[in-house]
């Protein structure tokens, strides 16, 4: 381990493990071990969660029997490390989906540093986290935008189905066949001696 090119973070996790079991190939891959070993769970957690419970068991199976993951298990290696990290970005990802664009950016701001002491491909999670939440962002603002346009053009529309049936009811009635073309709106105006005043618009 003296000259294993690895995570600062590892190496001190390894360093301390082996102080306490003592310098052995056993104790050398308790950390792959450890960080192995919840990836099934965390797959099966969201697998159940985002889709069926048949496909988290399917995603918990596909994990148990990956002759690639249970190889680097068993290796005093980092690589355990970043797959258990790469599952972790995912969970979190979407348990925080309903979070605010800020929390959820103080939260990955928080942990961003100790992912990269850990394991150097932490450095690619976090560019895939800031795009995502980047594309999210901007998704978002373009479904409000269209939500707040629909809603205003449905008022436009409904004030000017108000003054057309307005104005046809204004031509039809007694006042109407005075001024032709003119439509009363039921808006009043104070006068300067407080007389109210039927307001007209000319159409």
């Amino acid at each position: 381990m003296w000259h294993e090119a690895s995570p600062p973070l590892f190496l001190w996790l390894e360093r301390a493990v082996t102080l306490v079991l003592g310098d052995s190939t056993y104790a050398l891959r308790l950390i792959p071990l450890v960080g192995e070993l919840p990836v099934g769970r965390a797959v099966h957690g969201r697998g159940a969660a985002t889709a069926t419970a048949g496909r988290g068991v399917l995603g918990r199976a596909a994990v148990a029997v990956s002759d690639r993951l249970l190889w680097h298990a068993c290796e005093a290696k980092p690589y355990a490390v970043d797959v258990c990290l790469a599952t972790a970005v995912l969970f979190g990802m979407s348990a925080t989906r309903a979070w605010p664009l800020a929390a959820a950016s103080v939260a990955m701001i928080a942990v961003a540093p100790f992912m990269i002491f850990l394991s150097y491909p932490a450095c690619f999670l976090c560019g895939a986290v800031l795009l995502a939440v980047a594309a999210g962002s901007v998704a978002r603002r373009a479904v409000e935008t269209a939500v707040c346009s629909t809603r205003c053009a449905g008022r436009s529309w409904s004030a000017r189905s108000r003054c057309c049936t307005s104005g046809r009811s204004a031509r039809s009635g007694p006042a109407g066949s005075k001024r032709a073309g003119c439509v009363a709106l039921p808006g009043l105006v104070a006068a300067g001696d407080g007389a109210a005043l039927e307001r007209r618009v000319h159409v």
